[in-house]
């Protein structure tokens, strides 16, 4: 398998900033060895804002920064989620994994849009902002089969069983995971997703508050196979970094092969 990085982050809203504080921690993730860094969902901007920065896909400002530092850097960069205007003239939240030359080999429409109420009576429902994607997507990278998946979808276990029947070794989740249910239910989520369907987990969060008052979990955590947490960064800007080991992974498989008993 191989070596791979959760970014943690707070978009501003200014892209340049952003783009500019993104590339420093993936020069870090780089230097410490890093073949597959992870950004998290709405890395460019900020979610109250995010849909000024849509771009049509294959072009833009955001794209072609990212394509850049995945080549000057020689890693796999997954961009969590960027919004993205397809062919079809429909906008949808979108991971982007660029491969180590710089070219844009796969993405994932974030399938399950996140409605949720809050305590402070604000309301997030993406659905006003995003069409649902249909495709589930699975990547072959250096560390391994990768699956694809954005924040919410974290919530729906079928996705991810999905992904284990695709051969995936290695969860993919980019989020900006709200405090008011991450407290209770951020960590919880991800170690079952690991344990059930005994993967790696990458999670990355972003952290920190809003212009609307909402705040964002952080904790961007990577997680083994047997749900036992490897790297977590609670709080502030900040990158993890840790080794995803084939033999950890076959060993857990060999001794809980619940994926083989599977009988519905």
């Amino acid at each position: 398998m191989g070596k791979v990085a959760a970014i943690q982050s707070n978009a501003s809203g200014s892209i340049e900033e952003n783009l500019r504080s993104l590339e420093n921690h993936i020069q870090q993730a780089a230097t410490a060895g890093a073949e597959l860094v992870l950004l998290p969902e709405h890395c460019a901007g900020q979610p109250t804002n995010i849909l000024a920065l849509t771009e049509q896909f294959g072009d833009g400002v955001g794209q072609s920064a990212f394509m850049r530092m995945a080549k000057d850097y020689g890693v796999w960069l997954v961009v969590g989620a960027m919004p993205i205007r397809m062919s079809d003239g429909r906008t949808y939240s979108t991971s982007l994994v660029y491969n180590d030359a710089g070219e844009c080999i796969a993405h994932y429409n974030k399938i399950h849009l996140c409605h949720v109420k809050t305590d402070s009576s604000h309301r997030v429902q993406e659905s006003d902002r995003f069409v649902s994607g249909k495709q589930v997507v699975a990547v072959d990278t250096p560390v391994g089969r990768v699956g694809l998946s954005i924040c919410y979808d974290l919530r729906f276990p079928e996705l991810y069983r999905e992904l284990s029947q695709q051969g995936v070794t290695v969860l993919l989740i980019p989020s900006a995971f709200l405090a008011y249910t991450g407290k209770s239910h951020w960590q919880v989520l991800l170690r079952a997703r690991a344990i059930e369907n005994t993967c790696y987990v990458i999670a990355a969060n972003q952290y920190g508050l809003l212009p609307n008052g909402l705040e964002m979990y952080g904790h961007s955590q990577i997680i083994d196979p047997w749900g036992d947490i490897l790297m977590q960064l609670q709080e502030g800007d900040g990158v993890l970094v840790a080794d995803l080991e084939h033999v950890h992974l076959e060993g857990v498989r060999d001794r809980l092969p619940a994926l083989q008993h599977r009988s519905l």
